[in-house]
């Protein structure tokens, strides 16, 4: 479930600008679970650029994913309990 501080109240449709507030929160600890993965993964020795390379690819990369999947999944189905809930007031 979306954290109350990020989503909308529930007869409201989630649009971009919302979920990329929602997106920028949570695709983070995303990001961080990629980080995590290919830091323990790594064999060779890592210089400081290949960690600063590999933080800012792994923040876009889980913030990338999480739009789209919760574009895909979660938004989607938010907006249509919205327009539900808004047809069950009028």
């Amino acid at each position: 479930m979306a954290c109350p501080v990020f989503a909308p109240p529930k007869d409201q449709d989630m649009d971009n600008l919302m979920l990329l507030r929602l997106t920028l929160g949570c695709g983070s600890v995303v990001g961080a679970l990629f980080l995590l993965a290919i830091v323990v993964g790594a064999t060779e020795t890592l210089t400081v650029g290949d960690i600063v390379t590999f933080i800012i690819f792994c923040m876009l990369l889980g913030w990338l994913l999480f739009f789209v999947f919760y574009k895909m999944t979660f938004a989607y189905f938010w907006n249509r309990r919205a327009r539900r809930l808004r047809q069950h007031q009028e």
